[in-house]
C-alpha cells in the first residue's frame, strides 16, 4: 500500500470505482468500506463511496441493506 496518506487513498478510490464500472460488485462494496474507514477523504468522496456501497448491496441481493445506504 501506498506510503503516503494522499496516494493510498486515491488508490482506494481508483479500485472501488474500477470494481464498480466493471460490475464487480462484491469487490467494490469492499472497497467502498475501505474508502469510507481512511482518515482523508472528504464530503464528496465519502458520498461516492456512500452510493458505490448501497447500489453494490443491491446489485448483490442485500436489498435491506441497500435501502439503509441510500
Amino acid at each position: 500500500m501506498a506510503e503516503n496518506p494522499q496516494n493510498s487513498l486515491a488508490a482506494r478510490l481508483g479500485i472501488m470505482r474500477c470494481a464498480f464500472l466493471t460490475a464487480q460488485y462484491s469487490i467494490a462494496l469492499d472497497a467502498s468500506k475501505r474508502v469510507l474507514l481512511h482518515d482523508n477523504v472528504n464530503a464528496n468522496q465519502q458520498a461516492e463511496a456512500q452510493f458505490i456501497k448501497a447500489r453494490s448491496l443491491f446489485e448483490t441481493g442485500s436489498l435491506d441493506d441497500a435501502r439503509n445506504g441510500f
